[in-house]
């Protein structure tokens, strides 16, 4: 279970996340609307599916341990981080795997431009977010005006966005799989045994290093030879 006090934490990082997804949905309904109405009706319904993921983490005990982990840090920005980490690794793929394989008018091709071509806008928000106080804490204005503050925060950006294109291709895997059920299982031990063993750090650069893509963490069983 987790400790009253953790818990206090980590809802305040819920909430903070939250608001950044609720700003990111905002500058997605604007930009969606260049897009032809059929493509950006899907990645509407797949933000509704991630939001509700998202929503309703307290509420699945098989994430009460990462959740118990993420809250241990002291750090907001880190107990961020780690929300984040589990959206974009765990939620992404299952809710992008389970569109995919409905029936849509346009190749998966053409969905994936629309899908690349918003990570600009999650870019953005993560930089923004580095540097607000309410967001990540006391460091905030230390990421201001140390030496290489505007380095961890341009990381942040990229790590985002190698991790999204990540879980674009996890999200093929597991949709093509025929046991799509043991490929979401090695998803959640994966992300469950990065969290035990980054979450101990508290160098921000140490997360955004190690922690595992989503397509790295999900591998079809072999056949057994004879």
């Amino acid at each position: 279970m987790i400790r009253a006090d953790a818990h206090c934490l980590l809802s305040g990082s819920i909430s903070a996340f939250d608001e950044i997804y609720q700003q990111a949905i905002t500058a997605l309904c604007a930009f969606l609307k260049d897009f032809h109405p059929e493509e950006a009706r899907l990645y509407r319904l797949w933000l509704e599916r991630g939001y509700r993921e998202f929503q309703a983490w307290q509420s699945k005990p098989y994430l009460e341990e990462y959740l118990t982990l993420a809250s241990r840090n002291q750090w907001r920005g880190l107990r961020l981080l780690a929300l984040a980490y589990l959206h974009i690794a765990y939620d992404f793929p299952r809710t992008l795997a389970g569109l995919l394989q409905e029936e849509h008018p346009f190749a998966r091709e053409q969905y994936r431009r629309v899908f690349l071509a918003a990570s600009p806008i999650f870019i953005e928000l993560a930089k923004a977010s580095c540097v607000n106080v309410p967001v990540v804490g006391m460091y905030a204005p230390i990421l201001r005006i140390l030496p290489g503050g505007d380095s961890v925060a341009r990381a942040t950006g990229n790590w985002l966005l190698a991790h999204r294109c990540s879980s674009w291709v996890a999200a093929g895997k597991l949709a093509e799989s025929g046991n799509r059920c043991a490929l979401d299982e090695q998803l959640l031990d994966g992300i469950n045994d990065a969290a035990r063993r980054v979450f101990v750090h508290h160098n921000p650069l140490i997360w955004i290093r190690t922690l595992p893509f989503a397509h790295e963490l999900i591998q079809e069983p072999r056949a057994s030879a004879g």
